[in-house]
């Protein structure tokens, strides 16, 4: 199972998201602009110079204001929906726990934290919900011998996580690599950050 396949299916509601955040931003910026122009009216009675001078001052102000509500708003928006795929993607994850193809992630994931250690001997440790075989550790090692043609000698820990996914340590527990699912995940942040304002989400 691809790491990308995870975000697909949620971008439509993110992008629905957006929309309805935009109009309200956009209403926003209407009441400010139309606050604006109520004060250029105040103005009238005062004389031409005073006039423009005020209308340029307000002007800048109101384009000012305009530009860092619309900044913030934009800023707002794409932390919201990232928060969103994020979650989505961790529900679709966990879902996929109890398939087929979840023993392959799972001894991805190890690989991954293996050559993140760096050390010849490591101890994986996991959820309750997962279970470290054989196989999968065997696949695991196999990866690494693919990706750097190490030997690598890896064992379960016998440390039950909180959380989804796993932590590779090395045999002396000083160093380690956190691939459960909410660490994976947010190393894809500015991914999908990027993905959502290719979209047009933001």
């Amino acid at each position: 199972m691809e790491d990308n396949r995870l975000l697909t299916g949620i971008i439509e509601d993110a992008r629905n998201e957006a929309e309805k955040l935009l109009a309200q931003a956009e209403e926003q910026v209407k009441q400010r602009l139309q606050a604006g122009k109520g004060r250029i009216a105040s103005l009238q009675d005062e004389d031409e110079r005073k006039i423009a001078a005020h209308r340029e001052a307000v002007r800048r102000r109101s384009d000012s204001l305009i530009s860092s509500q619309r900044r913030r708003m934009a800023l707002e928006r794409r932390e919201v929906l990232t928060r969103r795929v994020l979650s989505r993607a961790a529900e679709l994850l966990r879902e996929e726990m109890d398939g087929p193809g979840y023993p392959e992630f799972l001894s991805r994931c190890i690989a991954e934290g293996i050559i993140g250690v760096d050390r010849d001997e490591v101890a994986v440790s996991c959820s309750h919900r997962e279970e470290l075989t054989p196989g999968i550790l065997s696949a695991a090692v196999e990866l690494v011998r693919e990706e750097t043609g190490r030997e690598v000698s890896v064992k379960a820990s016998g440390i039950v996580l909180a959380d989804q996914g796993v932590v590779v340590s090395s045999a002396d527990g000083r160093v380690s690599f956190n691939n459960q699912a909410a660490a994976r995940f947010r190393r894809y942040d500015q991914e999908i950050k990027e993905i959502i304002a290719k979209a047009g989400l933001v």
